[in-house]
């Protein structure tokens, strides 16, 4: 890996444990019923949170393919289609807020976590679930790891997390709706 590379994957890697952290700290007023003030702002702009998370996550996942050299896999692949189109959703959310549109996104957003939660499982655990590739010859099988950060932060770890940030902003936005 080059330094490029690792510095990248390192710094997104800490980005990924702030969005945990958030994540974390959001499902634990709204379980609770609690307003600690540590969310807070992170309630206030929540669409504005899930539009940078999408963004972000686009972007990021085009470093690694196009400027990295990372060739994403089958299901690298599919949890794009799941993000990358809510970058539009989530703009138009942000213009308006409209229930069909949150809706999408909420949808979204729970199909590409799904993929991105089995993605992770075959990678980590059990690499015989995942016999999936990109090109003929199998340059980029879904069990690869390009890297592991802190011991748990893959690929599909991070997309987990822009997935299940944005689930949790949006229920958030809902809530104090």
């Amino acid at each position: 890996m080059t330094p490029f590379a690792s510095t990248f994957s390192l710094a997104i890697s800490v980005f990924a444990i702030l969005g945990q952290a958030l994540t974390i700290a959001i499902i634990a007023e709204l379980a609770f019923k609690k307003d600690w003030g540590a969310t807070r702002l992170a309630r206030k702009h929540a669409v504005k949170l899930a539009l940078a998370t999408a963004l972000s996550g686009l972007v990021f996942s085009l470093v690694y393919s196009d400027i990295i050299g990372f060739p994403p896999c089958s299901l690298c692949y599919i949890q794009r289609i799941f993000l990358y189109p809510q970058v539009l959703v989530l703009g138009y959310l942000l213009w308006k807020d409209s229930i069909h549109a949150w809706r999408i996104a909420l949808g979204l957003s729970i199909i590409g976590a799904a993929i991105a939660v089995y993605h992770y499982y075959g990678q980590m655990f059990n690499s015989s679930a995942l016999n999936c590739s990109i090109g003929t010859d199998g340059s980029s099988l879904c069990a690869q790891v390009p890297f592991v950060q802190f011991g748990y932060i893959t690929i599909p770890m991070l997309s987990l997390t822009a997935f299940i940030l944005i689930i949790t902003l949006l229920i958030s936005h809902k809530k104090r709706a």
